[in-house]
């Protein structure tokens, strides 16, 4: 009795359960990945970091300064240039992040888009292209990083992939029971 409440209880978790680590990739300007990090803590509602060493630097955090709803922003970067005309369509949120490598050592700043950030609870977000050049995310326009491209993403959990999971699960007890 005891295996089976323990293999229903891990069922349920499988089926109910979401990963929450999300994933920093930087582009680039000829569009071609030059870091990625899957290992990210963090979401839209608290912002991000890692220890995995961003192009030399020991760690990185990530701050969302501002929040986007729909329309069309301007933003200030911290080096004096401006984001202009930066559209964020009705279902989009986007957010305006800074950047700090290595505890304040080096800061650079960027724009996301995107298709939702789900709950605090279980926050999910797709970068979208949001400048229309293929990849996600929008061009750095000015700092150390000028014309690449910089995007956080934690994709949606798929409902009939956990449940198609769950149903597997539930399969092999029924089978290793009807072996006893």
């Amino acid at each position: 009795m005891k295996k089976i409440t323990f293999l229903i209880v891990l069922i349920f978790f499988a089926c109910t359960t979401t990963t929450m680590a999300a994933t920093f990739s930087m582009y680039d300007p000829d569009l071609n990945i030059m870091y990625s990090d899957s290992n990210v803590d963090g979401n839209p509602y608290s912002g991000f970091s890692s220890n995995v060493p961003f192009l030399g630097d020991n760690s990185w955090s990530a701050e969302i300064v501002t929040i986007l709803g729909p329309g069309t922003h301007s933003i200030p970067t911290v080096y004096g240039g401006l984001y202009e005309n930066i559209v964020v369509k009705p279902g989009q949120v986007g957010a305006y992040i800074q950047f700090d490598m290595n505890n304040g050592g080096s800061i650079f700043d960027f724009i996301n888009i995107w298709d939702g950030m789900g709950t605090v609870e279980e926050p999910y977000f797709s970068s979208l292209d949001g400048d229309g050049n293929g990849v996600p995310g929008i061009q750095i326009i000015d700092g150390p990083f000028e014309g690449m491209s910089a995007n956080f993403s934690n994709p949606v959990p798929e409902p009939a992939s956990m449940l198609l999971l769950g149903s597997g699960l539930a399969g092999l007890l029924g089978v290793s029971r009807r072996r006893k």
